[in-house]
């Protein structure tokens, strides 16, 4: 049983993405996850209570942005948003943001849509947001070591 983490470009914005090939007997599955649009993609071996039987199965959900809540404890949490942000949803996000364990200055909530990224709360944005995955892939300086998500 193992896991080799890696990153990879993401599909729908181009940036840093994370993969993760999980093996474990004769399962094979793999997941990739975009901490700045929230694209996600899982692909492996599901087991079918029905029949009795693994199946292949593919998911692939495009991404509408992040909410990262970090709390004054050290503890975090990213949500990958999976739906257009709403006045209710923003409603929501903003107790979560305001709370008092809430620590606003590495928090945020970004939303990605027809390609551009729109910040609803905060200042912080995630690591290297800046960069592309291709622009990633070139900077000599920068190392996998330099990426914890």
């Amino acid at each position: 049983m193992g896991s080799i983490i890696y990153h990879t470009e993401c599909k729908q914005c181009e940036k840093i993405a994370v993969k993760d090939d999980y093996y474990k007997e004769d399962k094979e599955t793999y997941n990739i996850y975009c901490p700045y649009c929230g694209y996600t993609y899982f692909q492996g071996l599901v087991f079918n209570e029905e029949i009795e039987i693994n199946e292949w199965k593919v998911k692939e959900e495009m991404g509408c942005g992040v909410f990262q809540i970090c709390k004054t404890d050290g503890t975090s949490t990213l949500t990958l948003l999976k739906t257009p942000i709403t006045d209710k949803s923003l409603i929501s996000c903003e107790a979560d943001f305001h709370a008092p364990e809430t620590n606003q200055s590495e928090s945020y909530l970004i939303e990605y849509k027809e390609g551009k990224f729109t910040q609803f709360l905060g200042t912080a944005k995630p690591p290297y947001f800046e960069y592309s995955y291709q622009q990633y892939k070139k900077e000599k300086n920068l190392t996998a070591e330099d990426f914890w998500f």
